[in-house]
């Protein structure tokens, strides 16, 4: 059995919560897992955020974003971190890199394309729709522990795609991103990536 406590530490300034044009959001989160029957076992989480959206005037916002994750303690196999997929590396597909210490840094730009514009149906009412263009390019490692960070591999890779506010104020987004030694990856997510 398994206990856990830990702390999170944040800073918001965007200007909207599911699509933001402008602002800052960053944060520090810490978990402490620890046994209290069975088998011994200690671990901690960290990870460190941190996006920053610059407005562009009228061609949209360039968001850089950043993300640090450590694991320590004598870990399950299955915490082990890789690369990859809809979260992190978008595009990338290598099941043999992991690790338990993660960076990855991300830098997409986003041009409002169509709206938002209110509609109003029968017994939905009132919603406004919106969609966003993007475009961006990921970056990232994955390493044994932060001294192994000097001499890693880092992975990129890039894609495109589309973003629709949806009635229900969540984000749908539709991409394709392309990363070299990996097939085309095409992502339909409803939550967002920044």
């Amino acid at each position: 059995l398994l206990m856990s406590y830990g702390f999170l530490v944040f800073y918001d300034s965007r200007d909207n919560l599911v699509s933001p044009f402008r602002g800052v959001y960053t944060g520090f989160e810490l978990l402490r897992y620890f046994s209290i029957h069975g088998e011994n076992q200690q671990y901690t989480f960290y990870n460190f955020m941190g996006n920053v959206y610059v407005p562009c005037d009228k061609y949209g916002t360039l968001i850089m974003g950043i993300s640090v994750d450590d694991r320590e303690g004598d870990l399950p196999s299955y915490y082990r971190m890789k690369l990859g997929g809809k979260t992190d590396l978008r595009g990338f597909s290598n099941n043999d890199v992991s690790g338990l210490f993660k960076v990855t840094e991300s830098l997409q730009w986003r041009k409002r394309v169509y709206g938002p514009e209110l509609f109003k149906l029968p017994v939905i009412g009132k919603f406004d729709f919106a969609v966003n263009a993007v475009t961006f390019v990921d970056n990232g490692t994955v390493v044994e522990n932060l001294p192994d960070l000097d001499t890693a591999r880092f992975y990129s890779s890039c894609g495109f795609g589309f973003e629709v506010i949806s009635p229900i104020q969540n984000i749908m987004r539709f991409e394709a991103a392309f990363s070299q030694g990996s097939p085309p990856s095409f992502y339909v997510t409803s939550r967002t990536r920044f």
